[in-house]
């Protein structure tokens, strides 16, 4: 089956290619990508135009979204169609589980969730629409504040056509009303299996101004088409519609309007028209706003060109967080200077030091080198953030300042790109942990490649990240920079959220070199239990709803919960709770219980336990 992506465009050029990259990474790459620019103004139509095969450009203008839509949709070679706007992203396997779900004539969706900025940072948040409530069916949901935007749905071309296509006309809720129009011509919409959309909306789309005169005027013709469509139907869904109205009177600005609202539910529920009401006082529904994503300078060659250094840019930005450590600093950037892949650029952004870290890094005086310099200190989040900013390579590493890298570092991973597919964007190393007078040490691999969100859910797999790693530079763009406001681990928060839209890979050679002793009189922040913890707990606040869908939450609470009663200036009482938490998640957990009974002894109890039953010790390693 030949699937079509439309993706309608307007002045998106901060935007679209992250969009279209995330269709170009699906398993299952649709057959083309239709891009029906409206007359753009800034350089949307040079990137669109970019891109190769599968990508076509359409050019405008058409009169607005719906028209552009309908207008590559009837250029479509596909059997099936997909609609995004030009900000949606797509997880790595949508396309192929709605096209695996997609019922002969009908539509599949897959789940969705909102996609928004939080600093710097780019996140996902549950779905926010109304819940579907039990035994509803799919138009009785929808006219009830239950949806899924374009990015979550597959049409089959006979359901597209069925339902009239999208109309050029309907300014607001034009996705909803095409939704629901296939809906009343009998149109059954099946639920996939697998897949993530994200959606996002950006200050002053149309959507967000649906509580504004003319978004409610649309939004009440739309409910009317409805309603005349349904015909001798309209009786079996007329407290849905009532509903729907309901919601319109109780968001709308402008008096008169929803008074009409009002007066329209209150003629198709008759004297239940108060009750009714009453349950929908005051819920107006507001709209939900993404700020801009993290600027990055243009590019002008694509991110999978060979590193011929035919340009002027080069391919590899290497970016180094420093704060007060000059000699460390300087043998970081001496360590990137020395790597047999010579077409770089270092970026040491120095975090507000106070002593000659700049004057001896400067000193170094190499035409690749540039220092950034920060008036305030803000933290190496902050810092890092600066270089991805500035960075102009195609790729980009990060490297903090008290750590090396050995001379084919990047040159192993730029080799390991070239030989994988467009889905990957992150290559790690092995890592050399060294300590001691005699520079004795370990090495380190991750134990992990592909697809791993999952099991970054409940731990960091990808040990040595960030020094050890090096990414696309589009990444910077879809997922934003790293979360200035967490005290610890907000390198683990960096992948989860890269690992939503590609694969990693690792090179096992120990390229990286870590340095134990080099570490100042402020420990690594990794290491600061309270820190650590409590930026545990930012985490299961910001991924906990997706925990338990992937069934990793007790396991992830078990682990704060043992670190609080392991190390030392743990909170006993905070573990116990923590532990209690992860049997409300998973009350069949055969480790949690007896675990539990452990961790409720006194804490000396505890330790008398480890000294006389080794098995106690490794149960808590393992948990």
């Amino acid at each position: 089956m030949r699937i079509s992506v439309v993706i309608p465009c307007f002045d998106a050029e901060d935007v679209l290619a992250d969009t279209v990259r995330s269709v170009l990474n699906q398993t299952l790459p649709p057959h083309e990508i239709l891009i029906a620019d409206d007359g753009s103004t800034d350089g949307s139509v040079a990137l669109a135009e970019g891109f190769s095969a599968p990508v076509r450009v359409l050019r405008g203008p058409f009169g607005g979204a719906p028209a552009a839509r309908a207008a590559a949709a009837a250029e479509a070679q596909g059997e099936a169609l997909m609609f995004l706007d030009a900000d949606d992203l797509l997880g790595p396997d949508v396309v192929q589980s709605l096209s695996e779900a997609l019922p002969p004539g009908g539509m599949s969706r897959c789940r969705w969730l909102r996609y928004e900025k939080a600093g710097a940072a780019w996140i996902a948040a549950p779905a926010s629409c109304a819940p579907r409530r039990p035994a509803q069916d799919d138009l009785s949901a929808w006219l009830t504040g239950w949806y899924v935007p374009p990015c979550g749905l597959l049409w089959s071309r006979e359901a597209y056509e069925r339902s009239g296509g999208w109309d050029a006309g309907v300014a607001v809720n034009n996705d909803g009303d095409v939704v629901m129009r296939a809906l009343t011509a009998g149109i059954r919409i099946a639920k996939a299996r697998g897949g993530t959309s994200y959606y996002r909306r950006v200050p002053g789309s149309l959507s967000s101004s649906r509580n504004a005169a003319p978004g409610v005027k649309a939004r009440l013709d739309v409910l009317e088409r409805i309603e005349d469509r349904l015909g001798a139907r309209k009786r079996r869904y007329r407290f849905s519609l009532a509903e729907a109205y309901r919601l319109i009177a109780a968001g709308a600005e402008d008096d008169a309007l929803a008074a009409e609202a009002d007066e329209r539910a209150r003629r198709l529920t008759g004297s239940a028209h108060r009750l009714l009401a009453a349950a929908h006082s005051g819920a107006a529904r507001t709209g939900r706003f993404a700020e801009s994503r993290m600027p990055l300078p243009p590019m002008t060659r694509s991110a999978d060109s060979a590193a011929s250094g035919s340009d002027a840019r080069p391919l590899v930005s290497v970016v180094i967080p420093t704060h007060e450590r000059p000699a460390l600093t300087v043998r970081a950037v001496r360590s990137v200077l020395a790597q047999s892949h010579q077409n770089l650029e270092v970026l040491v952004v120095d975090d507000a030091s106070t002593d000659d870290t700049v004057a001896r890094v400067a000193a170094i005086g190499d035409a690749r080198l540039r220092v950034l310099r920060q008036e305030v200190n803000r933290g190496v989040a902050a810092a890092r953030n600066r270089g991805l900013r500035e960075a102009r390579g195609e790729f980009i590493a990060l490297l903090d300042s008290d750590d090396t890298w050995l001379p084919r570092k990047i040159e192993a991973q730029l080799e390991r790109f070239r030989r994988s597919g467009r889905r990957l964007g992150l290559v790690l190393t092995s890592v050399e942990e060294r300590s001691g007078e005699d520079g004795a040490g370990r090495v380190r691999t991750p134990d992990a490649g592909g697809d791993l969100y999952r099991r970054l859910l409940c731990r960091n797999v990808l040990h040595g990240f960030p020094s050890s790693g090096l990414m696309r530079r589009e990444i910077a763009s879809m997922i934003g920079g790293f979360d200035e406001s967490w005290p610890a681990i907000e390198d683990w928060d960096y992948v989860v959220r890269l690992s939503r839209f590609w694969d990693v890979a690792v090179v096992a050679e120990p390229l990286t070199l870590y340095d134990e002793d080099a570490e100042s009189e402020e420990a690594r922040r990794s290491k600061n239990l309270r820190a650590n913890l409590r930026a545990r707990r930012m985490f299961h606040a910001r991924y906990g709803f997706e925990m338990r869908r992937a069934g990793t939450e007790a396991d992830f609470l078990i682990e704060s919960a043992r670190r609080e009663l392991r190390e030392a200036g743990g909170d006993a009482a905070e573990g116990r709770r923590l532990v209690l938490q992860a049997l409300a998640a998973r009350p069949q957990s055969q480790a949690a219980w007896p675990f539990l009974a452990y961790m409720m002894a006194p804490g000396a109890l505890r330790d008398r336990l480890r000294r006389i039953d080794p098995r106690r010790a490794r149960l808590e390693a393992e948990l």
